[in-house]
């Protein structure tokens, strides 16, 4: 299963109950907060065979907000990945 994980970026932590409820690192702003996750192996090999994801929103029957999903780091152009560069 993938795990939140710290990253250079983060500048808050969103904290869990402590028992079902893991505390959350990330990055936010007035527009969007964002996380990172750290797949497992069986997530990946599952991602390989099927070329799915599915990602679920809590709404409580209110409308849904924007998502977005990232496979690359947010925060550095594509061309500055490797090196760590800032864009």
């Amino acid at each position: 299963m993938a795990k939140v994980v710290e990253f250079a970026e983060q500048n808050a932590t969103f904290r869990g109950d402590g028992k079902t409820i893991g505390d959350m690192p990330c990055y936010t702003d007035e527009v969007m907060t964002i996380s990172c996750w750290e797949l497992s192996e069986e997530d990946l090999a599952n991602i390989v065979k099927t070329g799915k994801i599915f990602v679920a929103q809590m709404n409580y029957n209110e409308p849904l907000q924007p998502q977005a999903i990232w496979f690359e780091n947010p925060f550095f152009p594509v061309e500055n990945q490797e090196a760590g560069g800032e864009a």
